[in-house]
């Protein structure tokens, strides 16, 4: 907290009692350096502040990317999987074809016919 020094004006106009206009004045100017001094504290540390908050940004920002790039990377890698995993005909489905899914014991299997047009 910033000592502020008052100036003394006496009890009454022109009694002699308070200070000189030299003295008040230099009192006035300390008072003012002291307040200009903690502006300039409170504007250095709200310019920290603000550049420890965008460097935190900067960093969440960061890790929110890495986050995403590593949704994207399992994402694709399941979805590449569960193509991998639907069944495919290995000599392709055409006329009088036989599709089949699943094993032996629990599968169905569809018997194409007809022509595609």
């Amino acid at each position: 907290m910033v000592e502020i020094e008052h100036v003394n004006i006496g009890r009454v106009p022109n009694d002699g009692q308070g200070d000189t206009p030299r003295v008040s004045f230099a009192k006035v100017n300390r008072n003012m350096a002291a307040l200009v001094a903690a502006l300039s504290d409170v504007q250095s540390a709200i310019g920290a502040a603000v550049a420890a908050a965008a460097a935190a940004t900067a960093s969440a920002d960061q890790a929110l990317s890495k986050e995403q790039a590593a949704f994207n990377a399992a994402f694709e890698a399941l979805f590449v999987a569960w193509l991998l995993s639907r069944p495919t005909a290995p000599d392709g489905l055409g006329t009088n074809k036989v599709y089949r899914q699943g094993d032996a014991s629990g599968g169905y299997t569809l018997f194409v016919t007809g022509t595609n047009t």
